[in-house]
């Protein structure tokens, strides 16, 4: 501002002549002379106002920068949480998926344990197989009754309730008995003797047949 000041002085004077000597100064110069002064004073001024101004603008200026950039500040902050609230709901998406994954494996889980355990349910149960036991006479004891023993190639008949036995030679009735309860069948001479009314225990014949019981 100060060089625009000096550029404009100098260029009023040079529009202006030099001014006569006091003695041979006219009216007329004397007047202009005084337009002159006033002139460069107004001039002065209005530069002093725009040399103002020019700083009031360039403090104006350097606030307007500060203010940029702390909005500069700002809106990276404010983009860096929305990247971060992104993440969260991304995050929070993949779990919300995951858990509804889970929730559908467990019900076919479940599912599936209901169906096994209703066909567990309808299949029917076997009953167990039922003993099979063919006595038979061992070697005769010394001075003993003949002992009946369960021989390894023979097996009798069999019905649900009781089993077919045929009578060989030595069998008894206490034999029978004891060759039975051998084999863990609940049997007694009573049982056998009420499930056989017919039989002969005292002469049992090689060949004939007798029904043995089976207990509960």
């Amino acid at each position: 501002m100060r060089t625009l000041r000096c550029i404009t002085l100098f260029s009023l004077l040079a529009l202006f002549p030099a001014p006569a000597l006091p003695a041979q100064e006219s009216s007329e110069a004397a007047a202009s002379r005084q337009l002159l002064e006033s002139n460069m004073k107004a001039l002065n001024a209005r530069i002093e106002d725009l040399e103002a101004s020019n700083h009031s603008l360039r403090l104006r200026v350097d606030d307007l920068r500060r203010e940029l950039q702390q909005v500069r500040e700002e809106t990276r902050k404010l983009a860096d949480q929305s990247a971060v609230q992104e993440q969260i709901r991304r995050l929070a998406d993949s779990v919300k998926d995951v858990d509804s994954k889970r929730r559908a494996d467990n019900e076919k889980v479940l599912a599936e344990l209901g169906k096994l355990a209703r066909q567990v349910a309808e299949t029917p149960v076997a009953p167990p197989p039922v003993p099979r036991v063919t006595p038979a006479v061992n070697d005769k004891p010394a001075g003993g009754e003949p002992r009946t023993k369960v021989p390894s190639g023979e097996r009798a008949q069999t019905s649900e309730k009781g089993i077919e036995y045929v009578i060989k030679s030595g069998d008894t009735l206490s034999g029978i008995v004891t060759a039975c309860r051998a084999q863990s069948l609940k049997v007694s001479q009573k049982t056998l003797t009420e499930a056989n009314p017919e039989v002969n225990w005292n002469r049992l014949r090689v060949g004939q047949k007798i029904f043995i019981p089976l207990g509960n």
